[in-house]
């Protein structure tokens, strides 16, 4: 690792430990490095199959999507240089948002020393600044918060005065809540203002403080007995509900990137939502395949339990055809360490660390097939969506919202369960499928003109 590398890695411990609390940071690092592997151990043995029957979207009010330049406040749990889907996703709006002329500007949590904070109010250090041309606040405590990580703050009052203070200085038509964590008291403050907002749910953290509903022995969890499944002095589940109910219920809208999630919000709450899939930036590259004899199999993403690439590896030793799997991504140091553990001195498999976006679109036009093995159920695939846009048959697990994008037969297979007999199979009628269509969310415009629509619906309403 070069100096400035390790410069930059200290500054961030520095502003965790200066932002976090000790106990706080303990638990974080607890559950990923050690609980993580323990709760996903023998997940696949609950693994069922979604239903397909799909929830009925909420029709958008039709309405020119250019009707009004817009303000727009989209509050986030983190921005950029994070990487995960929720950023990926709320960057791929603001780019869209400003092509079309409208004003977004992000407000994100950013855990650092208080000295790199320009302003303070009540409570709330704070500070201007611009990422690839978009207006980003950035923001902490002045003090030391506790469950940053694990609660649904809806009653901070430190949070819902600056909610208010942004509100009258930059006066938005309309506040997106684009997560819930550290930031949801930003619902209260419109409440008191008068600014209508909607609400994304990216992930289960309305109802998990884990955010995949998956409990300590591996199993789903409802919330009927989310106390009892995981016990701990965090805050407790039901405490979480009534609070996220209030924001659900008072939102302008609802949206979700999944058939999956609408279901669930509707079976938890009963709100119906705006189904509303995440776009993809798609390369202006033509994508021209070779022909081969060598399969090619690829991993993209995280490298952590939840991912079951750990289940995978193993299984794919077994295929009677010549293949090669390649891994794409960061993570969990000691998970990877078991990966490669597994993987031995196959010279089949191959770890490849973090890809460019130009590296990425790459390694996609030489796959043959691209795996999404998940072992707790994904709200939705970014990969899977790019993987099929750039013409390659996808493998997925049988849970959450993966299945709803795979035409089996066409487009890729789904494992009817995460066993060696039916991984086998799967990813060999994965390699024989030829892409016909690209999926639906494949359309860059389609999210960016639903969610305008939404915003002048609250603007018409005031």
């Amino acid at each position: 690792m070069k100096t400035c590398d390790w410069i930059m890695r200290i500054s961030e411990l520095i502003g965790m430990f200066s932002t976090y609390r000790v106990s706080d940071l303990l638990w974080r690092c607890w559950e990923k490095f050690l609980e993580d592997s323990e709760r996903y151990r023998n997940l696949s043995v609950h693994m069922k199959k979604t239903p397909n029957n799909q929830l009925q979207n909420i029709k958008v009010e039709e309405m020119p999507v250019k009707s009004e330049l817009l303000t727009i406040l989209i509050a986030v749990h983190v921005y950029l240089p994070s990487a995960g889907g929720t950023e990926q996703f709320v960057h791929g709006l603001v780019s869209r948002l400003k092509d079309n002329g409208h004003r977004p500007v992000i407000v994100a949590h950013r855990a650092d020393r208080k000295k790199a904070f320009h302003n303070e109010y009540q409570g709330i250090l704070w500070r201007e600044t611009q990422i690839d041309g978009v207006e980003v606040i950035e923001y902490r405590h002045v003090g030391k918060l506790k469950g940053l990580f694990t609660d649904l703050l809806f009653d901070d009052p430190c949070i819902r005065n600056f909610g208010k203070f942004l509100l009258e200085k930059y006066k938005p038509h309309v506040l997106h809540l684009a997560h819930l964590q550290k930031g949801s008291a930003f619902a209260l403050a419109c409440k008191e203002q008068g600014i209508p907002y909607i609400v994304t749910l990216t992930d289960f953290f309305c109802l998990c403080r884990y955010s995949t509903l998956i409990d300590g022995q591996g199993c789903y969890c409802h919330r009927s007995d989310c106390d009892t499944r995981c016990k701990s002095g965090m805050q407790s589940g039901s405490d979480r509900y009534k609070k996220a109910k209030e924001i659900l219920k008072n939102a302008l809208a609802v949206c979700v990137p999944s058939g999956f999630v609408a279901r669930r919000i509707h079976h938890e709450y009963g709100i119906l939502s705006h189904i509303i899939p995440h776009s993809i930036n798609v390369p202006n590259i033509r994508f021209q395949r070779e022909p081969h004899e060598t399969a090619r199999f690829l991993y993209v993403g995280k490298l952590s339990h939840h991912k079951g690439i750990h289940i995978l590896i193993p299984v794919m030793k077994k295929l009677d055809f010549k293949w090669e799997l390649l891994i794409c991504g960061s993570g969990n140091p000691l998970y990877i360490r078991k990966l490669h553990k597994i993987a031995g001195n196959d010279e089949r498999i191959s770890f490849l660390g973090q890809l460019t976006r130009a590296e990425l679109w790459n390694a996609y036009v030489k796959a043959d097939v691209v795996i999404v093995p998940s072992v707790v159920p994904e709200t939705y695939s970014f990969v899977l969506h790019e993987a099929l846009a750039a013409g390659c048959s996808v493998a997925v697990s049988p849970i959450g919202a993966l299945p709803e994008a795979i035409k089996e037969g066409i487009n890729g297979a789904v494992f009817s369960e995460l066993s060696e007999k039916e991984i086998l199979s799967g990813l060999a009628a994965a390699r024989a499928c030829q892409l016909i269509e690209p999926p639906e969310s494949g359309f860059p415009d389609r999210e960016c003109q639903e969610y305008i629509c939404l915003y002048n619906m609250g603007v018409k309403g005031r």
